[in-house]
C-alpha cells in the first residue's frame, strides 16, 4: 500500500449531493462547463481533474457529497459561475488504476480498501480520484489515482 501526503491545491469546483449511480451524469454535465469557464477566465490549469468524495456510504443509493475540482494557477482572479477553494492536504493511501470505469471498483478500490483494513489504519471519510489521463468511460487507457484519506495513527 502506497501512502503519501498531498499538498494544498487551489481549485475551481462544483459540488452536489448525490448517490453513486448519479456520478457519471453529473460529471458528464459539469466537467465541460468547468473547463470552458476556466478557459474563458484564463486561469490556467495546474493539474488533473480531481473528484473529491465525502462520507461515501456502503450502499449505492444513499446520498453523499461530491466535488468535481480542477486545479488552477490563478484562482484569485476568478469571477465565473463556479466556486473557488483550496483542497486541504491529506495523508492518504493511494493506488494507481488503469482501465475502464466498469472495473474501477474491483481492480482499483477493492484491493486498496483491503490493504488499508489489513494495515489497521482508519479512513478519514474523504477520498479522491485524480484523473491523470481520461479518454472515455470504456477506455483501457484511463489512468486514475485513487486516494483514501487516513486518520493519524
Amino acid at each position: 500500500m502506497e501512502t503519501k501526503s498531498t499538498h494544498a491545491i487551489p481549485v475551481i469546483f462544483t459540488s452536489k449531493q448525490l448517490c453513486l449511480a448519479d456520478v457519471g451524469a453529473f460529471a458528464a454535465e459539469q466537467t465541460p462547463l468547468l473547463i470552458a469557464d476556466i478557459e474563458r477566465n484564463q486561469l490556467g490549469f495546474n493539474g488533473p481533474c480531481i473528484f473529491v468524495y465525502y462520507q461515501v456510504p456502503q450502499d449505492a443509493h444513499s446520498l453523499f457529497t461530491l466535488d468535481i475540482c480542477f486545479p488552477v494557477c490563478r484562482p484569485e482572479v476568478y469571477t465565473g459561475a463556479f466556486a473557488c477553494k483550496t483542497l486541504a492536504p491529506i495523508d492518504c493511501a493511494a493506488r494507481h488504476y488503469q482501465g475502464p470505469l466498469t472495473d474501477l471498483f474491483n481492480d482499483g478500490y477493492a484491493p486498496l480498501i483491503a490493504e488499508i483494513k489489513q494495515s489497521g489504519r482508519a479512513f478519514s471519510g474523504e477520498s479522491r480520484e485524480v484523473y491523470h489521463l481520461w479518454e472515455s468511460p470504456q477506455s483501457s487507457q484511463n489512468q486514475i489515482e485513487i486516494q483514501f484519506g487516513l486518520l493519524p495513527n
